[in-house]
């Protein structure tokens, strides 16, 4: 046997080891998790199961996107318990994400980055709160992270244009802000390092996308005489939330506002500075919090820095994209006074920044690969 042919077999056990012990961190993640927080009342989520019950048809879902109503859905069909359909949904959806996670990354960066961007999400405390939360946050980022994959393996045939379609309607019809999302995200896809095939390709994805979604906002239409009814009502919260503070009883009074309304509350200035207030917020508030360990977010620094100087410039534009309809509440307090937002509202983009900190140690380590091998070769 070759020398060469031994280094392979090491490695390859070595990877293989290492790849367990990150499943090994996610699975008990997941099962202390459901210990420790299984017994907390869940907020929104709660009422779910009452949805999925009423509703006849799948976009029938009121204020709620219709697909985490239907994963609960369908856990209730196996005698479930309300509580526990919901909160089983998100820990599948949660061990699912942690595995393609490292699937993705590894075939994508390499065995380095996939190991370090698996246990930023595997060992995540907020991951594991979450997942017993049954938020729809948590499932939205997983499709997210689905479309971007697909999108970017640039393969332009038929059957990846179903997928990709398909994984981004899903993440709309999951949280329904993501329709902005996935055009932001495809308009980067083709303005950086443009071609006539990406334009095309996209504008499909869209129209697909698009089209699947379309009868959620036309039943809202229907039922509520606002194709955007969930979301003014959200807008709302938010208003009276600023307005009368976090403790205030009457959240939704006055009734549904405009998008528009809400953005511009303060005048077009006011939008521009709460935006840039936001982002700034985000990054140095919110993304610590989310990423729980201060050597995570070091790593996450270290590899968006790597992102952008290794003009990975369409990677780069996907954080400021997918926290963009969260950077105008990011200043508001909502449930005391210094409270911020729930962080659950950055859950989605854990995977995105585990694969920045992933890429970071995985460039890091070729570089000092490579010095070294130039130092072994001059002795």
């Amino acid at each position: 046997m070759k020398i060469t042919d031994i280094k392979f077999s090491v490695e390859k056990i070595r990877n293989r080891f290492i790849s367990s012990l990150v499943f090994v961190a996610l699975i008990y993640n997941l099962t202390v998790s459901w210990k420790v927080f299984s017994n907390i009342p869940l907020s929104d989520p709660a009422s779910y199961p009452e949805i999925a019950k009423v509703s006849k048809f799948f976009y029938d879902t009121g204020i709620r996107e219709p697909v985490q109503i239907y994963i609960v859905k369908f856990f209730m069909l196996f005698g479930l318990n309300d509580i526990l359909s919901v909160r089983a949904a998100t820990t599948l959806i949660a061990a699912f994400f942690g595995v393609l996670l490292f699937r993705f990354i590894f075939k994508r960066y390499g065995f380095t980055a996939s190991m370090v961007a698996g246990f930023v999400f595997a060992a995540n405390p907020y991951m594991g709160y979450y997942s017993l939360q049954g938020v729809n946050n948590l499932t939205s980022g997983f499709f997210l992270m689905l479309f971007v994959y697909f999108l970017t393996k640039k393969e332009y045939g038929r059957g990846n244009l179903i997928y990709t379609s398909l994984f981004a309607a899903l993440s709309m019809l999951t949280r329904l802000e993501n329709i902005l999302i996935v055009f932001l995200i495809l308009a980067s896809f083709v303005l950086i390092n443009f071609s006539k095939t990406k334009l095309r390709f996209s504008l499909l994805i869209f129209a697909f996308s698009f089209v699947a979604v379309l009868p959620y906002p036309l039943h809202q239409a229907y039922k509520y005489k606002s194709p955007t009814h969930s979301h003014n009502m959200a807008a709302r919260f938010w208003t009276n939330t600023e307005k009368n503070g976090p403790r205030s009883v009457q959240r939704y009074k006055d009734g549904p506002m405009s998008i528009s309304g809400f953005l511009f509350r303060d005048g077009i200035s006011g939008a521009a500075l709460s935006l840039g207030k936001g982002y700034f917020k985000s990054f140095f508030h919110y993304i610590p919090r989310i990423l729980y360990y201060k050597t995570a977010f070091f790593l996450f620094i270290l590899g968006f820095i790597v992102t952008v100087l290794r003009k990975k410039y369409f990677l780069a534009s996907l954080l400021p994209i997918m926290i963009l309809p969260v950077v105008f509440i990011a200043g508001i307090d909502q449930i005391s006074k210094g409270s911020g937002i729930e962080l659950r509202f950055y859950i989605n983009v854990l995977w995105l920044l585990g694969i920045y900190a992933g890429l970071g140690v995985n460039t890091v380590a070729v570089y000092a690969n490579k010095k070294l091998e130039k130092l072994a070769v001059k002795k």
